[in-house]
């Protein structure tokens, strides 16, 4: 496949897959920095997807926050 820049009109040549892969590594190492910077500051960290509804996820972070300062 190729792709064009609109602006620029410049080429690559890639496979869908490629950039997949490509993309998935980046999201999973951000994520990780992520939780690991927060882990070192005692940040609490909660991975969640857009499947749960906000409002469960929220219930029951507050809840096991709630219990934790008790």
């Amino acid at each position: 496949h190729m792709f064009i820049d609109t602006e620029t009109k410049t080429s690559i040549t890639t496979s869908p897959e490629t950039i997949k892969e490509e993309y998935m590594s980046s999201v999973s190492a951000f994520s990780e920095d992520l939780k690991n910077a927060c882990l070192s500051k005692e940040i609490e960290y909660l991975k969640v997807t857009t499947e749960s509804p906000l409002e469960k996820i929220l219930i029951s972070f507050l809840s096991h926050t709630r219990k934790a300062y008790r």
